[in-house]
C-alpha cells in the first residue's frame, strides 16, 4: 500500500502506546478504531483504482503488439481472435472453472476389458488438471467429471468423429447431467486405429442435450493417456490454439525430435512435436493470449530498439514476453527458459526467441523458433549470453543471463 498505510499506522501506534496522551475513554477509543478503518478502506479503494489505472497503461502499451488472428474463422490460429474470426461459438474457457465430461466408450470388435475406465481417467487426467492449471497461474480451475459407466457403440469403422461424440453423449445423457459442463472428451479403446480428427472443429452442435450445445468435444485414445499431456493438448485445441507440429511431414508417429515433423518448434510447446507428446513448459505467447498472462507481463517494441529483463517463464512475477512486431501479421517473441517446473528434461536454460505469423493455419508452422543452430529447435536452440539472432531487421541479443532471468536486447534496423 506504501504510503496510503502512513496515516491508520500512526492512528493506531497512538492507541497502544503507554506514553501516549489520547483519551482512553471508549466512546473515543472507538471513534479512532472507526477512523482507522475508514482511513484503511481508503487506501484500499484508492490502490484498487491504481491498479485499474495501471492495467490500462498496460493495455495500451501492448495493443501494438497483440497480433490479431487472419484465418477469418476457419480453425485455430496463432494471433488473438476477434469477433469476426471466431467460429460459431467461443472456444472453451481459458478463465474461471472449466468443466469438462469424461466419457468411456468401446466397441463390440474391440472390448476394452483390460483396463477399467478408472485405470484410463487415472493415467491422464489429473495430469492434465494439474498442468493446465499451473499454466495458468491460478486463473483456470479444471474439473474433469468422468462417467465411469463405459458405453459399447457399433463398430466405430461405421461411424464419423462426429457419430462417435453424439451416439456416446446421446447414451449417457439419461445418467448424466450435461447442463454442467462446457465440453466433453470421449475415451475410446486402444486397440482401434482412429483416423478422424481429435479435436472436433465444427460449424454446427453436435447435439442439445440437458439444455446444452454440444460444440467442442475431443476424442482421446486410452494408451496416449499416460502423464497427460495428450489430454492437455486436445483441450488447449478447443480453447483455439493450432498444432505447431508439421502436418505434412510424411510421418507423424515419431517420438524422435529431429524427425521432421518437429522442425517448426522442435522440444518446446506441447503444441509442436508429434505423438507422444511431450509435457513442457507452454509458450508464453499462449499464456498471453489465453489470459493467463497480463498485458503487464509484456514489454512491447513497437516503437524501436530498448532492453527489458525478463524473469523465467517457469515462475510467477515480472515481465515475462518481449515482443516486436514485424509485418501485419508477424511478432517477434523473446522469453526466457530455464531448468525448472515442466521443462526440467531441458539441459540447460537460456533465451527462446520465436516468430508468430497470425496468418498461417493448425500444422503449417504458424510458429516458428529462431536460432542459430541448423535442425529442429531443441536446448542449442536457446540463446545464451552474447549469442544474437536477426530477422528483417530486428536483431535480439543477450546481454546478461544469471538464475534470476535475462537482460535482452531488441535493435530495431
Amino acid at each position: 500500500m506504501g504510503r496510503w498505510w502512513v496515516v491508520p499506522s500512526l492512528v493506531a501506534a497512538a492507541l497502544v502506546s503507554p506514553g501516549c496522551t489520547v483519551d482512553r475513554d471508549p466512546q473515543a477509543i472507538t471513534s479512532l478504531a472507526d477512523l482507522v478503518a475508514d482511513v484503511r478502506g481508503l487506501a484500499d479503494a484508492v490502490e484498487d483504482r491504481l491498479d485499474v489505472v495501471r492495467e490500462r497503461e498496460a493495455a495500451v502499451l501492448a495493443a501494438p503488439c497483440r497480433l490479431p488472428d487472419r484465418l477469418s474463422g476457419i480453425g485455430p490460429g496463432a494471433g488473438f481472435p476477434g469477433v469476426a474470426d471466431r467460429l460459431p461459438v467461443d472456444w472453451l474457457p481459458s478463465t474461471g472453472t472449466l468443466r469438462i465430461a469424461v466419457l468411456f466408450i468401446d466397441f463390440p470388435s474391440t472390448p476394452a476389458d483390460d483396463e477399467s475406465t478408472e485405470q484410463a481417467f487415472d493415467a491422464g487426467f489429473p495430469g492434465a488438471e494439474a498442468y493446465l492449471e499451473d499454466m495458468s497461474a491460478g486463473a483456470l480451475d479444471v474439473v474433469f467429471l468422468p462417467h465411469h459407466r463405459r458405453v459399447r457403440l457399433d463398430d466405430y469403422l461405421r461411424l464419423t468423429s462426429r457419430q462417435l461424440v453424439e451416439a456416446a453423449v446421446q447414451h449417457v445423457d439419461p445418467q448424466f447431467d450435461f447442463s454442467l459442463v462446457d465440453g466433453v472428451a470421449v475415451v475410446i479403446p486402444d486397440g482401434i486405429s482412429w483416423d478422424g480428427p481429435h479435436a472436433l472443429m465444427l460449424d454446427e452442435p453436435l447435439a442439445t442435450v440437458d439444455g446444452w450445445e454440444v460444440w467442442r468435444p475431443v476424442v482421446l485414445w486410452s494408451r496416449r493417456l499416460l502423464g497427460g499431456a495428450m489430454v492437455a493438448h486436445e483441450v488447449l485445441h478447443q480453447m483455439g490454439l493450432p498444432d505447431l507440429y508439421d502436418a505434412w511431414a510424411p510421418v507423424l508417429e515419431s517420438d524422435d525430435p529431429t524427425h521432421e515433423s518437429w522442425r517448426h518448434v522442435g522440444i518446446f510447446g506441447l503444441m509442436g512435436g508429434s505423438s507422444p507428446f511431450r509435457i513442457n513448459e507452454l509458450l508464453g505467447w499462449w499464456r498471453w493470449r489465453l489470459a493467463w498472462l497480463g498485458d503487464h507481463h509484456v514489454h512491447c517494441f513497437a516503437n524501436g530498439s530498448g532492453t527489458v529483463d525478463l524473469t523465467p517463464i517457469a515462475v510467477p512475477g515480472g515481465p515475462k514476453l518481449a515482443v516486436v512486431p514485424l509485418d501485419d501479421t508477424r511478432v517477434v517473441v523473446v522469453e526466457s527458459r530455464r531448468v525448472q517446473n515442466y521443462d526440467l528434461d531441458l539441459t540447460g536454460g537460456g533465451v527462446l526467441a520465436y516468430v508468430v505469423d497470425g496468418s498461417i493455419a493448425s500444422g503449417m508452422g504458424p510458429v516458428v523458433v529462431l536460432g542459430v543452430e541448423e535442425g529442429p529447435p531443441d536446448e542449442r536452440h536457446l540463446l545464451q549470453e552474447g549469442e544474437s539472432v536477426a530477422i528483417d531487421g530486428v536483431a535480439v541479443t543477450v546481454l546478461e543471463s544469471r538464475i534470476g532471468g535475462d537482460r535482452i536486447s531488441v535493435d530495431v534496423g
